[in-house]
Protein backbone atom coordinates (compact mmCIF):
# COMPACT_ATOMS: atom_id res chain seq x y z
CA UNK A 1 0.00 0.00 0.00
CA UNK A 2 2.68 2.15 0.65
CA UNK A 3 4.34 2.10 -2.51
CA UNK A 4 1.08 2.83 -4.41
CA UNK A 5 0.61 5.75 -2.13
CA UNK A 6 4.32 7.00 -2.95
CA UNK A 7 3.84 6.08 -6.72
CA UNK A 8 1.18 9.20 -6.61
CA UNK A 9 2.57 12.09 -4.21
CA UNK A 10 4.21 14.53 -5.65
CA UNK A 11 8.22 14.15 -6.46
CA UNK A 12 9.32 15.95 -3.06
CA UNK A 13 7.23 14.36 -0.85
CA UNK A 14 9.32 11.43 1.51
CA UNK A 15 7.53 8.46 2.05
CA UNK A 16 9.08 6.24 4.81
CA UNK A 17 8.09 2.28 4.67
CA UNK A 18 8.92 1.08 8.19
CA UNK A 19 8.60 -2.59 10.00
CA UNK A 20 11.06 -4.56 12.45
CA UNK A 21 14.42 -4.34 11.62
CA UNK A 22 14.81 -8.29 10.32
CA UNK A 23 12.20 -7.16 7.94
CA UNK A 24 13.56 -4.21 6.47
CA UNK A 25 16.01 -6.32 4.04
CA UNK A 26 12.37 -7.65 2.19
CA UNK A 27 10.71 -3.87 1.77
CA UNK A 28 13.80 -2.88 0.07
CA UNK A 29 13.64 -5.23 -2.30
CA UNK A 30 10.23 -5.35 -2.98
CA UNK A 31 10.74 -1.49 -3.54
CA UNK A 32 13.17 -2.15 -6.13
CA UNK A 33 10.83 -4.92 -7.48
CA UNK A 34 7.65 -2.16 -7.39
CA UNK A 35 10.29 0.49 -8.92
CA UNK A 36 11.16 -1.66 -12.07
CA UNK A 37 7.41 -2.29 -12.98
CA UNK A 38 5.81 1.10 -12.38
CA UNK A 39 9.43 3.11 -13.56
CA UNK A 40 6.71 4.42 -16.84
CA UNK A 41 3.32 4.59 -14.49
CA UNK A 42 2.08 8.20 -15.07
CA UNK A 43 2.19 9.58 -11.71
CA UNK A 44 5.39 11.40 -10.20
CA UNK A 45 6.79 9.17 -7.96
CA UNK A 46 8.07 10.17 -4.30
CA UNK A 47 11.27 9.59 -2.15
CA UNK A 48 10.73 6.32 -0.63
CA UNK A 49 13.10 4.98 2.22
CA UNK A 50 12.90 1.18 4.15
CA UNK A 51 13.82 2.05 7.59
CA UNK A 52 13.40 -0.11 11.11
CA UNK A 53 11.05 0.87 13.40
CA UNK A 54 9.32 -0.62 15.95
CA UNK A 55 5.86 1.36 17.25
CA UNK A 56 6.83 2.14 21.02
CA UNK A 57 10.34 2.54 20.81
CA UNK A 58 11.59 5.63 21.51
CA UNK A 59 15.16 5.11 20.29
CA UNK A 60 13.68 4.23 16.86
CA UNK A 61 11.84 7.21 16.53
CA UNK A 62 14.52 9.49 17.47
CA UNK A 63 17.05 7.79 15.20
CA UNK A 64 14.29 8.05 12.10
CA UNK A 65 13.92 11.38 13.06
CA UNK A 66 17.73 12.08 13.17
CA UNK A 67 17.78 10.61 9.68
CA UNK A 68 14.97 12.78 7.93
CA UNK A 69 16.59 15.52 9.96
CA UNK A 70 19.92 15.01 8.55
CA UNK A 71 17.99 14.98 4.99
CA UNK A 72 15.36 17.69 4.58
CA UNK A 73 16.97 19.67 7.33
CA UNK A 74 13.80 19.40 9.49
CA UNK A 75 11.69 16.31 10.37
CA UNK A 76 8.51 17.18 8.86
CA UNK A 77 5.87 14.57 8.55
CA UNK A 78 2.54 15.32 6.68
CA UNK A 79 0.71 11.94 6.89
CA UNK A 80 1.05 8.57 8.74
CA UNK A 81 -0.36 5.24 6.91
CA UNK A 82 -0.75 2.32 9.68
CA UNK A 83 -1.22 -1.57 8.17
CA UNK A 84 -0.85 -4.74 9.70
CA UNK A 85 -0.24 -3.29 13.02
CA UNK A 86 -1.00 -5.69 15.81
CA UNK A 87 -0.52 -4.56 19.51
CA UNK A 88 -2.35 -5.14 23.18
CA UNK A 89 -4.17 -2.21 23.64
CA UNK A 90 -5.13 -1.66 27.52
Amino acid sequence: MGLEVARCCSHSDLVILTDLDEVVPLLANNMHTHDEKTRNASCESSDVWAQPLAWGSENDVKTLGAQITQHYGAPIITHIICSDLVGLFL
